[in-house]
């Protein structure tokens, strides 16, 4: 069937690196090899861990990706541009134990404003090896002509940023004259 275990997934990988060549690996998603399994803490324990130790071994770097938790308390979903915390990662704490970086993205695909759709937020929120600049964010904007994703400038960001303020004061302005009138 399509269900793998975590010894033929290390298998799988040691095989892209030594037989392939692979230098960048992409787990996509890690979460899914734990879905409707008991115990789903301890097994993605044992799977991060055996993939850390297939890592050190070997020099390829290995990108997991993990779903996210749903919001909860009344916070804004990730998809409607929640922030991203380290503790929103599906798989407890071993992801976060096992790995080097750990990046968050975060855009509000709900937005009224067609425009603030179009970016994502970038956020750093482990860097094990220079840990000071973890909460570093960038940009990207998406082209829609180009179809890709791209990083914006320092410039291109305060830009936006002016925009979207300008942009909620008239939306408050407009809500505003709407329930004044009867």
């Amino acid at each position: 069937g399509d269900e793998i275990d975590e010894k033929r997934l290390c298998n799988i990988i040691k095989d892209m690196h030594l037989i392939h060549g692979c230098t960048q690996i992409v787990l996509d998603h890690v979460t899914y090899l734990v879905d409707g399994k008991d115990n789903q803490l301890v097994l993605m324990q044992k799977i991060m861990g055996d993939l850390n130790r297939i890592n050190k071994k070997f020099p390829f770097t290995l990108h997991y990706i993990s779903h996210l938790r749903k919001a909860t308390n009344g916070e804004a979903s990730h998809e409607e541009g929640g922030r991203v915390r380290i503790d929103d990662f599906v798989g407890g704490k071993a992801i976060v134990q096992y790995s080097h970086l750990i990046f968050g993205l975060e855009g509000n695909r709900q937005a009224e404003d067609e425009q603030e759709r179009l970016y994502t937020t970038i956020r750093l929120l482990k860097n094990r090896l220079f840990g000071y600049n973890a909460g570093k964010t960038t940009m990207l904007r998406y082209n829609i002509e180009r179809g890709q994703k791209y990083q914006m400038t320092v410039e291109e960001i305060e830009k936006e940023m002016t925009r979207r303020a300008i942009h909620k004061k008239l939306l408050k302005t407009k809500k505003k004259a709407a329930g004044d009138g009867f």
